[in-house]
């Protein structure tokens, strides 16, 4: 029995052994699986701290693992997903739970499609999430069959590709523009960069240079297009040593900073204007002048006409802009203004040049009143009028007839009269000579050389003569003066109408005896014989209607002194009588008669009484030499009649003049004889 033992637990051992084989294998298998376990749990973990949302999926597409991100990418599904779920029904659960709103109205096809994609995966698919974010989709098979899908957060990126996107599109569309006005601009454009090479030239700039077009597409240089165009004979002008043009033309293109050229190119003029970009290229602009400079060619031949026909022209010529500056002026001009010649000079203002002649003594006529002068010659050349005399030194003479332009400029003529001046002035020196041998002839006549009336002395001497006779006879006699006033204030500088007013009165004086003579500057006397105070009413009419005709402006007085006139009336009826016929006529009538009381003593006292003229628009005054008591000469009569009346005259018996001058004259004056008054 104790033999068998050994048997025994052989025997037992023998059946332990599959069991304990089995309780190894077991715990292998746990600790391989807590050991996978393990990995998972720190794949997992490694996967959660992933920035990216991933899926794995095994090989009968069902879900194996994903991550915490890519439940972050789709809350729709938070809580949904499952390990083994199939992609499909992960996409029918977001489209059910409205994750996927471009499924809406076609949820079928759209998860058809959407697996015929996963299933086939190629690009990555680029999918905006809901939060607005970008997302890129890339799904990969593994070797097992299995599939690995994640996703990464490309929302800059896209965002980024968008900006450019649009910037691209915006500078496309701005070099479209830039290329429209370039293209429509009336000029021809070239653009080249840092290196000199032809980037871009619009159709006019291929219009410019037609021999060498075809070499503008290869984008050549600056000096290729020059020597190409020169080879091709389109610039003749050049010099022979185009090397030399060349290199300076180079080295004025490196500093262009808006140089402008003027070139002769191929029969065409153009204006070339260079500038450097700021990444080293140039933009030049060139355009065609031609029509420009023929036009300005042209103006510069019918200046050079014009210029020599005024050269040409006999008398001075200047023409003055709108600004008063000198545009040109011909040599006869200079000639004429020699004093005043180095201040001719093309925008020369004409005030400067009048200066500069009064400084040098040009304008005789101005000396001692020089601004007065320059602002007199200044309105006469501002506002052009007929024309005018200018003296120049050496009693030389200018006839000056200037005339406004369309544009308000002035052009002016000057026109040298010297000899015609001087044969007029010759003329004047022969007509004064004239004049005072025909004065002298006069006086020795008796004749006032002006008027063609007897004089102051002829008139004294008749007046003596027929006073003694009037005296001797007892017939009237009668003086009438005529005398004007000086012109209203501002009309002054006017000669007195002495002649015109002698004309007039030459028809009152009809008989024999009467005498018209001058006896002042301003006055005329009327010698009448035979002639009482009867006869002044129809008289002074006469005189008046002529007179007033020939004095014109000049105020006028008519004063007429008769000698039977009796004595003046001595009551208020008589003076307003007076004062009524004085205001009809803007007249003064005094006189005196030699029969009246007390008489005047002599021809002188009767003539100086009638001259007597009073302060009022008609004034009549009377004395008389038979007056008592009588003057005891010709001068006492003479001031009896210019006398003022004493304080208190006035027409009532307490006057202390004579009887016959007691009428009160009007406002105040002298005594009148109202009868004498037309």
């Amino acid at each position: 029995m104790d033999g068998a033992w050994p048997y025994v637990l052989t025997a037992l051992g023998a059946a332990m052994l599959p069991l304990l084989w089995a309780l190894h294998a077991q715990r292998q298998r746990q600790l391989a699986q807590q050991q996978a376990a393990a990995e998972r749990a720190h794949w997992q973990q490694v996967f959660d701290a992933l920035d990216i949302g991933l899926l794995v999926f095994d090989a009968d597409d069902r879900v194996r693992q994903w991550n915490v991100d890519y439940e972050r990418l789709y809350p729709a599904l938070d809580g949904q997903i499952r390990a083994g779920q199939s992609f499909e029904d992960m996409l029918r659960i977001a489209i059910a739970r409205g994750a996927v709103p471009e499924a809406r109205g076609h949820e079928d096809a759209w998860v058809a499609e959407r697996v015929t994609r996963h299933r086939r995966p190629q690009a990555p698919i680029l999918r905006r999430m809901h939060d607005g974010r970008w997302r890129r989709i890339t799904e990969r098979y593994l070797p097992d069959g299995g599939m690995v899908s994640y996703s990464i957060d490309v929302t800059e990126l896209v965002e980024q590709g968008h900006a450019l996107q649009a910037a691209q599109q915006e500078a496309a569309a701005a070099k479209a523009r830039l290329q429209d006005a370039i293209e429509i601009l009336p000029a021809g454009v070239e653009l080249y960069d840092a290196d000199d090479r032809l980037l871009l030239a619009n159709r006019h700039m291929r219009a410019m240079f037609p021999k060498v077009v075809d070499l503008l597409d290869r984008h050549p240089t600056f000096e290729q297009i020059v020597r190409a165009n020169h080879a091709a004979g389109a610039l003749p002008n050049l010099p022979s040593d185009i090397d030399t043009w060349i290199a300076h033309r180079l080295a004025t293109r490196r500093a262009a900073q808006g140089a402008e050229h003027v070139l002769h190119v191929d029969g065409r003029w153009l204006r070339v204007v260079e500038q450097r970009t700021r990444d080293g290229g140039l933009i030049g602009v060139r355009v065609d002048i031609s029509a420009e400079m023929a036009e300005r060619e042209a103006a510069q031949g019918a200046r050079r006409q014009l210029e020599d026909a005024i050269d040409a022209l006999p008398d001075g010529f200047a023409l003055y802009d709108r600004d008063d500056r000198l545009v040109l002026c011909n040599e006869r001009y200079r000639t004429l203004y020699r004093e005043s010649a180095p201040a001719l000079q093309p925008g020369a203002r004409f005030e400067d040049v009048l200066r500069y002649g009064l400084a040098h003594g040009q304008y005789p006529q101005a000396a001692g009143r020089e601004e007065a002068w320059l602002a007199e010659r200044l309105r006469a050349h501002r506002e052009p009028g007929p024309p005018l005399l200018q003296e120049l030194p050496g009693n030389r003479w200018l006839r000056i007839d200037e005339r406004r332009t369309r544009d308000g400029g002035i052009a002016g003529v000057r026109a040298d009269v010297t000899a015609l001046v001087r044969r007029e002035q010759a003329l004047e020196q022969v007509n004064r000579d004239l004049d005072r041998a025909n004065a002298r002839l006069a006086e020795l006549l008796g004749q006032d050389p002006e008027t063609g009336v007897a004089t102051a002395t002829s008139l004294q001497r008749a007046l003596e003569a027929e006073w003694a006779r009037s005296r001797r006879h007892g017939t009237p006699l009668t003086v009438l003066t005529v005398t004007l006033d000086t012109l209203p204030e501002g009309e002054g500088g006017a000669a007195p109408p002495m002649a015109a007013l002698a004309r007039a009165l030459a028809p009152c004086a009809r008989r024999p005896g009467d005498l018209l003579a001058r006896t002042g500057d301003t006055r005329l006397a009327l010698l009448l014989p035979h002639t009482g105070h009867a006869a002044l009413p129809a008289l002074l009419e006469r005189c008046r209607e002529a007179c007033r005709e020939a004095a014109g402006r000049w105020p006028l007085q008519v004063t007429a002194a008769a000698s039977d006139t009796p004595p003046p009336p001595a009551s208020p009826e008589a003076l307003q009588a007076l004062s009524e016929a004085a205001g009809r006529w803007p007249l003064q009538v005094t006189a005196a008669a030699s029969d009246t009381p007390p008489p005047p003593a002599s021809p002188e006292a009767l003539q100086a009484l009638s001259e007597a003229a009073g302060r009022w628009p008609l004034q009549v005054t009377a004395a008389a030499s038979d007056t008592p008591p009588p003057p005891a000469s010709p001068e006492a009569l003479q001031a009896l009649s210019e006398a003022d009346p004493p304080a208190g005259a006035g027409g009532g018996a307490e006057a202390t003049w004579p009887a016959a001058l007691q009428a009160d004259p009007p406002r105040g004056g002298r005594g009148s004889d109202p009868r004498a008054v037309a």
